[in-house]
């Protein structure tokens, strides 16, 4: 998941544990902002349509989305050429959104099965 266009000397990186306003954020980084965030709320303090909602603001264009995967999952591009994949699920009073981030597109059936592997480890 590396890019030598974000620097050849930063490898993968997994940041501390943050807890911020109800929300335990996870993170792993690849070569700098790439990476694979994950984070855990409880159900009684966020919504998940509210958080996704907030979530797709950052795509320059409509998400597409990917039905049939968690309980709401889709791909966009963000600015400066950066790829999201979420995906949203619910669990043991919980939402947990998984969220890789990448520098350039790839073939969508790439999205599609990176969500559907998030999915299963939510």
């Amino acid at each position: 998941m590396g890019t030598a266009e974000l620097g050849q000397g930063k490898r993968q990186q997994e940041a501390e544990v943050q807890k911020e306003k109800g929300i335990t954020k996870y993170e792993c980084h690849y070569n700098g902002v790439n990476g694979l965030y994950l984070y855990v709320v409880s159900e009684k303090e966020w919504s998940l349509p509210s958080m996704a909602a907030q979530a797709k603001k950052q795509c320059v264009r409509p998400p597409t989305m990917l039905p049939g995967i968690g309980e709401t999952a889709w791909y966009c591009e963000e600015k400066d050429s950066f790829m999201s994949t979420m995906v949203y699920k619910r669990g043991h009073g919980q939402i947990r959104v998984a969220w890789v981030y990448l520098i350039g597109e790839t073939r969508s059936d790439v999205y599609k099965t990176m969500a559907e592997r998030l999915a299963e480890r939510l």
